[in-house]
């Protein structure tokens, strides 16, 4: 049952539906949550306590997953990505800022359990190479480009829809796309609110005619020192970006464990439950993170 969400069917009538329709549907997936373990009815990240806050990476959620250059939100989305994957879900990874090799690197690494270095160091055993070979059976998409268009990204994706080998779409980074096809790059210093704003709507709804979630992510410079504070300087782009997602999280450096490397990860937003604060430890050598258990 997981993942496999009861379609809402909005367009009975060219865009307008009953209300006995959806709610139908809603009842549907009421019951299905019922019969999945934790009542999580969304793709599972893998992470417990995440996943029964937001009960999952649900289809046609657009989810927001920000916070300053070097947090770690890509290798958190890494973690995500091998968790997913290792139940047989399909993954394209827009990687716009590492190149493939950079990520796959990572990739291995973190779901193999070896150090993110064994690649330059010219020994590999036959049991590392083992275990690249069988993750290498996965069905883990990788584009790479410093730079797309929006239509390009959609091409991308469709042509995996349509091949039945689409499950989650994951952005990195939302800095990097271009809205036309004229490469006018939306770059960190040279967007426009109504840019960011077209741009946000359109993954939206893009999410939402592919069926499937789309994790996007995105770094704001902090005006704070402190690093456990997010005060972003483009603080009323974000609020766009937070207007039109489904769940909203930050990653904030954890300053109250001074010899271990915590990160703070806020849900800030959530429409399909409760918003809270999960603490990760994160493992710089293989760029692992562990959920700490509840309190």
């Amino acid at each position: 049952m997981e993942g496999k969400v009861v379609n809402e069917n909005f367009n009975e009538f060219g865009g307008v539906a009953r209300i006995g329709t959806v709610a139908k549907n809603l009842i549907e997936n009421y019951e299905m949550a019922l019969d999945a373990k934790d009542g999580v009815i969304g793709i599972r990240t893998g992470f417990e306590q995440l996943d029964a806050i937001i009960q999952g990476f649900q289809r046609k959620n657009l989810i927001l997953l920000c916070g300053r250059p070097g947090i770690g939100k890509t290798s958190f989305i890494v973690n995500v990505s091998n968790n997913i994957c290792k139940n047989n879900h399909s993954i394209l990874y827009f990687s716009l800022g590492l190149s493939t090799a950079q990520l796959a690197k990572r990739v291995l690494a973190n779901t193999c359990e070896f150090p993110n270095s064994i690649f330059e160091s010219g020994k590999l055993s036959d049991k590392v190479i083992g275990k690249i070979e069988e993750v290498s059976k996965r069905d883990f998409y990788i584009y790479e480009n410093v730079k797309i268009t929006l239509s390009e990204l959609k091409s991308q994706c469709i042509k995996l829809k349509q091949a039945n080998k689409l499950d989650l779409v994951i952005i990195d980074d939302l800095q990097s796309i271009s809205f036309n096809d004229n490469r006018l790059r939306l770059g960190r210093y040279s967007y426009k609110d109504e840019e960011w704003d077209k741009l946000s709507l359109e993954l939206k709804s893009f999410a939402r005619d592919l069926d499937v979630p789309i994790v996007v992510i995105t770094q704001f410079f902090n005006r704070e020192e402190d690093k456990s504070i997010f005060k972003p300087d483009d603080s009323d782009t974000l609020n766009i970006l937070v207007q039109d997602s489904d769940v909203v999280l930050f990653m904030l450096q954890n300053t109250l464990n001074e010899n271990q490397n915590y990160i703070d990860l806020h849900i800030i937003k959530n429409l399909n439950g409760n918003t809270n604060i999960i603490k990760y430890k994160y493992n710089n050598n293989n760029s692992e993170f562990i959920e700490e258990k509840y309190h």
